[in-house]
Protein backbone atom coordinates (compact mmCIF):
# COMPACT_ATOMS: atom_id res chain seq x y z
CA UNK A 1 0.00 0.00 0.00
CA UNK A 2 1.25 3.52 -0.84
CA UNK A 3 2.12 5.08 2.20
CA UNK A 4 -0.25 8.17 3.15
CA UNK A 5 2.12 10.38 4.40
CA UNK A 6 3.83 10.23 0.53
CA UNK A 7 0.34 11.09 -0.67
CA UNK A 8 0.75 14.28 1.88
CA UNK A 9 4.12 15.56 0.69
CA UNK A 10 2.80 14.57 -3.07
CA UNK A 11 -0.04 16.89 -2.54
CA UNK A 12 1.70 20.02 -0.77
CA UNK A 13 5.01 19.42 -3.53
CA UNK A 14 1.88 19.89 -6.15
CA UNK A 15 0.18 22.77 -4.48
CA UNK A 16 3.46 24.71 -4.17
CA UNK A 17 4.73 23.94 -7.78
CA UNK A 18 1.23 25.41 -9.24
CA UNK A 19 1.40 28.36 -6.92
CA UNK A 20 4.87 29.24 -8.42
CA UNK A 21 4.06 28.14 -12.14
CA UNK A 22 0.44 30.68 -11.54
CA UNK A 23 2.91 33.58 -10.51
CA UNK A 24 5.43 32.96 -12.80
CA UNK A 25 2.85 33.06 -15.73
CA UNK A 26 1.32 36.33 -14.24
CA UNK A 27 4.90 38.03 -14.22
CA UNK A 28 5.21 37.15 -18.01
CA UNK A 29 1.59 38.31 -19.02
CA UNK A 30 1.81 41.58 -17.23
CA UNK A 31 5.33 41.87 -18.11
CA UNK A 32 4.72 44.44 -21.05
CA UNK A 33 1.24 45.59 -19.65
CA UNK A 34 0.70 48.16 -17.23
CA UNK A 35 1.28 47.46 -13.69
CA UNK A 36 -2.04 45.55 -11.99
CA UNK A 37 -3.77 47.50 -8.65
CA UNK A 38 -2.10 45.54 -5.46
CA UNK A 39 -3.62 41.83 -4.89
CA UNK A 40 -4.61 39.92 -1.78
CA UNK A 41 -3.53 36.23 -2.50
CA UNK A 42 -4.61 35.07 0.87
CA UNK A 43 -2.18 31.50 2.33
CA UNK A 44 -3.93 29.12 0.48
CA UNK A 45 -3.21 28.48 -3.69
CA UNK A 46 -6.21 29.04 -5.39
CA UNK A 47 -8.40 29.25 -2.27
CA UNK A 48 -6.57 33.01 -1.65
CA UNK A 49 -8.90 35.12 1.15
CA UNK A 50 -12.48 32.87 0.25
CA UNK A 51 -12.76 32.20 3.91
CA UNK A 52 -11.72 35.85 5.71
CA UNK A 53 -13.89 37.01 2.78
CA UNK A 54 -16.64 35.34 3.27
CA UNK A 55 -16.87 35.50 6.39
CA UNK A 56 -18.12 39.50 6.12
CA UNK A 57 -17.56 40.38 2.72
CA UNK A 58 -18.41 44.29 3.61
CA UNK A 59 -15.59 44.67 6.09
CA UNK A 60 -12.79 42.55 4.68
CA UNK A 61 -13.13 44.96 1.74
CA UNK A 62 -13.20 47.95 3.63
CA UNK A 63 -9.94 46.57 5.32
CA UNK A 64 -7.97 46.14 2.35
CA UNK A 65 -8.59 49.25 1.48
CA UNK A 66 -6.98 50.88 3.80
CA UNK A 67 -4.45 48.76 3.26
CA UNK A 68 -4.04 48.34 -0.40
CA UNK A 69 -5.68 51.76 -1.55
CA UNK A 70 -8.66 52.29 -3.78
CA UNK A 71 -8.14 50.25 -6.76
CA UNK A 72 -7.39 46.69 -5.65
CA UNK A 73 -7.37 42.64 -6.39
CA UNK A 74 -8.95 39.72 -4.36
CA UNK A 75 -7.95 35.92 -5.26
CA UNK A 76 -11.02 34.30 -3.73
CA UNK A 77 -12.03 30.57 -4.50
CA UNK A 78 -9.69 30.88 -8.50
CA UNK A 79 -11.66 34.24 -8.74
CA UNK A 80 -9.68 37.65 -9.41
CA UNK A 81 -12.11 40.11 -7.85
CA UNK A 82 -10.70 43.88 -8.43
CA UNK A 83 -12.72 46.60 -6.51
CA UNK A 84 -12.36 50.23 -7.40
CA UNK A 85 -13.80 51.91 -4.47
CA UNK A 86 -13.54 55.67 -5.27
CA UNK A 87 -16.61 57.64 -7.26
CA UNK A 88 -14.69 59.81 -9.40
CA UNK A 89 -13.17 55.91 -10.86
CA UNK A 90 -16.29 54.75 -11.55
CA UNK A 91 -17.11 56.71 -14.82
CA UNK A 92 -13.55 56.64 -16.15
CA UNK A 93 -14.55 52.65 -15.72
CA UNK A 94 -17.73 52.72 -17.52
CA UNK A 95 -16.08 54.69 -20.50
CA UNK A 96 -13.09 52.99 -20.56
CA UNK A 97 -13.03 51.24 -24.37
CA UNK A 98 -11.58 48.41 -22.85
CA UNK A 99 -14.56 47.53 -20.75
CA UNK A 100 -17.58 45.45 -22.18
CA UNK A 101 -20.10 45.96 -19.60
CA UNK A 102 -22.41 42.65 -21.22
CA UNK A 103 -19.49 40.41 -20.94
CA UNK A 104 -18.21 41.65 -17.60
CA UNK A 105 -22.12 40.73 -15.65
CA UNK A 106 -23.25 38.00 -18.26
CA UNK A 107 -21.62 35.21 -16.54
CA UNK A 108 -22.78 36.38 -13.23
CA UNK A 109 -26.34 36.71 -14.62
CA UNK A 110 -26.11 33.22 -15.58
CA UNK A 111 -24.49 32.11 -12.47
CA UNK A 112 -27.50 33.72 -10.26
CA UNK A 113 -30.39 33.77 -12.71
CA UNK A 114 -29.60 30.61 -15.28
CA UNK A 115 -30.22 33.13 -17.97
CA UNK A 116 -28.27 31.37 -20.85
CA UNK A 117 -25.17 33.76 -22.82
CA UNK A 118 -27.58 33.44 -26.11
CA UNK A 119 -30.98 35.00 -24.41
CA UNK A 120 -28.62 37.66 -22.39
CA UNK A 121 -26.96 39.06 -25.20
CA UNK A 122 -29.97 39.27 -27.31
CA UNK A 123 -32.09 40.83 -24.78
CA UNK A 124 -30.12 42.83 -22.62
CA UNK A 125 -30.22 45.68 -24.60
CA UNK A 126 -33.22 45.77 -25.36
CA UNK A 127 -34.42 45.57 -21.40
CA UNK A 128 -31.83 47.76 -20.09
CA UNK A 129 -32.70 50.57 -22.90
CA UNK A 130 -36.84 50.12 -21.81
CA UNK A 131 -36.18 50.43 -18.22
CA UNK A 132 -33.65 52.92 -18.77
CA UNK A 133 -36.95 54.78 -21.02
CA UNK A 134 -38.98 54.01 -18.17
CA UNK A 135 -37.46 55.74 -15.69
CA UNK A 136 -36.05 58.66 -17.02
CA UNK A 137 -36.21 61.97 -15.97
CA UNK A 138 -38.29 63.51 -18.29
CA UNK A 139 -40.65 60.20 -17.90
CA UNK A 140 -40.72 60.91 -13.96
CA UNK A 141 -43.36 63.05 -13.41
CA UNK A 142 -45.72 60.41 -14.86
CA UNK A 143 -44.80 58.09 -12.22
CA UNK A 144 -45.47 60.39 -9.33
CA UNK A 145 -49.60 60.56 -8.79
CA UNK A 146 -49.26 56.62 -9.19
CA UNK A 147 -46.02 56.23 -7.27
CA UNK A 148 -48.03 59.09 -4.32
CA UNK A 149 -50.78 56.89 -3.88
CA UNK A 150 -49.10 53.61 -3.41
CA UNK A 151 -46.88 55.32 -0.62
CA UNK A 152 -50.03 56.45 1.11
CA UNK A 153 -52.10 53.27 0.93
CA UNK A 154 -48.95 51.38 2.38
CA UNK A 155 -47.95 53.82 5.04
CA UNK A 156 -51.60 53.61 6.23
CA UNK A 157 -51.03 49.36 6.09
CA UNK A 158 -47.88 49.88 8.69
CA UNK A 159 -49.86 52.16 10.94
CA UNK A 160 -52.71 49.95 10.84
CA UNK A 161 -50.55 47.14 11.78
CA UNK A 162 -48.91 48.81 14.77
CA UNK A 163 -51.74 49.98 16.20
CA UNK A 164 -53.03 46.20 16.21
CA UNK A 165 -49.94 45.58 17.89
CA UNK A 166 -49.50 48.12 19.83
CA UNK A 167 -45.98 49.18 18.63
CA UNK A 168 -44.86 52.66 19.48
CA UNK A 169 -41.55 52.50 18.17
CA UNK A 170 -40.94 50.48 14.45
CA UNK A 171 -38.37 49.45 12.92
CA UNK A 172 -36.99 52.21 10.16
CA UNK A 173 -35.13 50.31 8.01
CA UNK A 174 -38.79 47.40 7.99
CA UNK A 175 -41.04 50.61 7.36
CA UNK A 176 -39.23 51.96 4.55
CA UNK A 177 -38.63 48.63 3.24
CA UNK A 178 -42.05 47.84 3.51
CA UNK A 179 -43.55 50.54 2.15
CA UNK A 180 -41.29 51.41 -0.77
CA UNK A 181 -40.59 47.79 -2.13
CA UNK A 182 -44.56 47.35 -2.60
CA UNK A 183 -45.14 50.80 -3.88
CA UNK A 184 -42.21 50.21 -6.04
CA UNK A 185 -43.22 46.82 -7.50
CA UNK A 186 -46.62 47.70 -8.30
CA UNK A 187 -45.41 50.74 -10.28
CA UNK A 188 -42.50 49.34 -12.26
CA UNK A 189 -44.42 45.51 -12.87
CA UNK A 190 -48.53 46.28 -12.70
CA UNK A 191 -50.69 44.97 -9.72
CA UNK A 192 -51.35 41.26 -9.34
CA UNK A 193 -47.47 40.39 -10.84
CA UNK A 194 -45.53 39.78 -7.96
CA UNK A 195 -47.04 39.41 -3.90
CA UNK A 196 -47.73 42.43 -2.05
CA UNK A 197 -51.56 41.86 -1.24
CA UNK A 198 -51.23 38.36 0.29
CA UNK A 199 -48.99 39.24 3.80
CA UNK A 200 -47.67 35.72 4.46
CA UNK A 201 -47.11 35.24 0.38
CA UNK A 202 -45.43 39.20 0.48
CA UNK A 203 -43.24 38.61 3.64
CA UNK A 204 -41.48 35.33 2.28
CA UNK A 205 -40.75 36.94 -0.69
CA UNK A 206 -39.20 40.12 0.93
CA UNK A 207 -37.40 37.50 2.98
CA UNK A 208 -35.94 36.43 -0.25
CA UNK A 209 -35.65 39.54 -1.80
CA UNK A 210 -33.47 41.00 0.82
CA UNK A 211 -31.23 37.77 1.29
CA UNK A 212 -31.17 37.84 -2.66
CA UNK A 213 -29.99 41.76 -2.94
CA UNK A 214 -27.26 41.44 -0.14
CA UNK A 215 -25.19 38.43 -1.31
CA UNK A 216 -26.30 38.38 -5.30
CA UNK A 217 -22.66 40.20 -6.06
CA UNK A 218 -20.90 37.65 -3.96
CA UNK A 219 -23.01 34.74 -5.03
CA UNK A 220 -22.53 34.99 -8.73
CA UNK A 221 -18.69 34.24 -8.23
CA UNK A 222 -18.51 32.71 -5.22
CA UNK A 223 -19.37 29.13 -3.77
CA UNK A 224 -22.00 29.30 -1.22
CA UNK A 225 -20.16 27.33 1.69
CA UNK A 226 -17.91 30.44 1.70
CA UNK A 227 -20.83 33.07 2.13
Amino acid sequence: MFPWYLLVITGALMACVGYVFSRITEKLRTKHHQVPPPMCRGWIPWLGCAVEFGKSPLTFIEAKRRELGPVFTLQVAGERMTFLTQPADFQLFFQSPSVDFQKAVQNAVQNVGSVPPEAFFSNHTKIHDTLKGFLAATNLSDLTQSLFQEFKKHLSEVHRLNEATKSTSPDLLQLVRRSMYKSVISNLFGSCVLPVEQEETYQEFETNFIIFDEQFEFGARLPHVFL
